[in-house]
C-alpha cells in the first residue's frame, strides 16, 4: 500500500528536538563563539597592507623639514588630512611629530614591531583607553625605578628638550633607590637580619655583603632539644590533647573526653563544643603528664653535668588546631600552670582552604 501512495511516510526516528539534546550540547559555550571585536583587522596580510599604505602616504606627503603639502590646517589650529574628498582626520602636532619622525632618513619602522604598534595607537583616532590602565600603571612604575635619566640627546625618540627648571636633585629622586645596606635597615627596622651583628660592627654603609650575611630563619623558630611538642586538637563536639618530644616519640597516649568520662557531654551544643570539655581533658592530662616530663628532664640534666638542678619549668611548643570553644578553655587549663609549663612558641596549625570543596548544605530538621 505504502508503494501505491503519491508521497512515501518518513520511516525511522523522527526529526530531533531541540528538548532532545542536553544544555552542554544545546547551548555553544561563549569561548567557542567567534570573538567579535575587529581581531580580522590583525591578519598579517592586513597588517603588510596598512604598513606599506602608510609608508606611501608619508612619503608623497610629507617634507622632512616642512609640514606636508596633503595636510591643511583646521581653524582650532590642528592639521587635517584631506585625501580625494573623503573626511578630514584631525591631527595633533604630536602625531605630526611621529610622522615626521617615520620620514627621518635611516628610520625604517615595521608597523607589527612593538615600536610600531605604539606609533598605531598614537595615530588611531579611535583609541579609547580608560583613565587608570593597571597594567601601564604597573610597568611605568617598573620603568621609572630602573631606568637612569637620559641626557638631553636621548631623553626620548623625538628629542624633546629638557626642562630648565628641571634640576639634578629632582632627576636624582626620580632614579632607584640605593641598595639597602646594613645600617639603613637597622635605622629603619629597628633591628638586623644577619647571623652575626654584634660581631661585625665595621660594615660600611654600602657594603656587597649584606646578602651573603642574611639570616633565611631569622623569623623561624629555634627548637631546643629540652622541648616538648603539646598538640590540642579541638574538634566540634571533642578535644584531644597529646605531647611529643622533638624526636616525634609519644610521652603518653592522647587525651579525649571519652577517656576522661564526658562521654555525650556536648550533645547540648549543636554547632560548638563546650569550653568546660577542653579544659578538663587538657588538665587532666597535662597533670598525668607532668611526673613523666620532670624525670626525663632530670636524667637528661644527668647525663649532661653529672649534677641535678633545681626544677624548672617544662619547655612547651603549643601547637592548637580548631576554633571552637574548647580551644579557650584548653589555653586556659595551660595558662593556670604557668609554674609548671613554659609556653616558648604558640603555632596555630588550623588547616585554611584555599577555595577548597563545597561546603554541605544545611540538613533541616
Amino acid at each position: 500500500m505504502l508503494s501505491r501512495t503519491l508521497c512515501t511516510l518518513r520511516r525511522g526516528k523522527r526529526r530531533p528536538k531541540g528538548s532532545d539534546f542536553e544544555s552542554r550540547w544545546r547551548h555553544e559555550p561563549p569561548s567557542l563563539k567567534p570573538q567579535q571585536g575587529g581581531q580580522q583587522m590583525f591578519e598579517s596580510l592586513l597588517l603588510q597592507k596598512a604598513n606599506t599604505r602608510a609608508k606611501a602616504f608619508i612619503a608623497q606627503s610629507m617634507n622632512t623639514f616642512s609640514r606636508p603639502t596633503g595636510f591643511s590646517t583646521a581653524h582650532d589650529g590642528n592639521a587635517t588630512i584631506s585625501s580625494n574628498g573623503e573626511n578630514d582626520m584631525p591631527m595633533s602636532e604630536n602625531q605630526l611629530e611621529i610622522l615626521r619622525h617615520l620620514r627621518l632618513p635611516g628610520v625604517d619602522v615595521d608597523m607589527r614591531s612593538p615600536e610600531g604598534y605604539e606609533i598605531n595607537q598614537s595615530l588611531d583616532a579611535f583609541t579609547d583607553r580608560r583613565k587608570f590602565n593597571p597594567v601601564d600603571w604597573c610597568m611605568d612604575n617598573e620603568r621609572e625605578l630602573t631606568e637612569t635619566p637620559k641626557s638631553n640627546e636621548n631623553r626620548s625618540m623625538f628629542n624633546m628638550q629638557r626642562d630648565p627648571t628641571e634640576t639634578d636633585a629632582s632627576l636624582a629622586s626620580s632614579t632607584a633607590p640605593e641598595q639597602m645596606s646594613i645600617h639603613l635597615f637597622q635605622e629603619k627596622f629597628g633591628c638586623s637580619m644577619l647571623k652575626s651583628w654584634h660581631a661585625k660592627t665595621n660594615f660600611p654603609s654600602g657594603d656587597l655583603d649584606f646578602q651573603d650575611n642574611l639570616d633565611i630563619w631569622g623569623e623561624m623558630p629555634k627548637y631546643s632539644n629540652d622541648m616538648y611538642f603539646l598538640y590540642l586538637i579541638i574538634r566540634r563536639r571533642n578535644t584531644y590533647a597529646v605531647i611529643f618530644d622533638i624526636n616525634g616519640k609519644c610521652i603518653h597516649s592522647p587525651m579525649s573526653a571519652g577517656k576522661v568520662g564526658l562521654k555525650n557531654s556536648d550533645k547540648g551544643w549543636r554547632s560548638e563544643g563546650s569550653a568546660s570539655t577542653g579544659n578538663i581533658v587538657t588538665s587532666k592530662y597535662l597533670d598525668l603528664v607532668y611526673p613523666k616530663l620532670c624525670s626525663l628532664e632530670e636524667s637528661q640534666s644527668r647525663q649532661k653535668t653529672g649534677i641535678q638542678k633545681g626544677r624548672r619549668p617544662i619547655q612547651v611548643v603549643l601547637r592548637v588546631m580548631g576554633w571552637y570553644n574548647g580551644r579557650q578553655g584548653a589555653l586556659k587549663a595551660l595558662h593556670d600552670r604557668k609554674d609548671k609549663y613554659h609556653i616558648s612558641y604558640f603555632e596555630d596549625i588550623t588547616p585554611i582552604p584555599r577555595n577548597g570543596p563545597k561546603m554541605p548544605k544545611l540538613k533541616r530538621r
